[in-house]
């Protein structure tokens, strides 16, 4: 702790040595952080790509709807309300 009288007790090399400490562990850190944000980044490019080709999936299924080549895809046809038998 470098509040209080023990502040003043410390010495130049004690301060240096202190320094090098902090220089040390913030290198660390910064090291750390920048393999996080890697990480993420490669995260996001996985991602990016997965929905890529789930995109192009949906258009050829949209191509092949529009053409009638998938009429029995259940999208292709909307759900049919039935009524409900105390509405009768």
């Amino acid at each position: 702790n470098l509040e209080g009288p023990y502040a003043m007790e410390l010495t130049l090399s004690d301060l240096a040595e202190l320094e090098k400490q902090l220089h040390a562990t913030l290198t660390h850190v910064r090291a750390r952080k920048i393999q996080m944000m890697l990480e993420s980044v490669k995260s996001l490019h996985d991602q990016e790509k997965m929905l890529k080709e789930e995109n192009q999936l949906l258009e050829k299924q949209i191509v092949a709807m529009k053409n009638g080549k998938d009429s029995d895809h259940p999208l292709y046809h909307p759900p049919q309300q039935t009524t409900l038998s105390l509405l009768k």
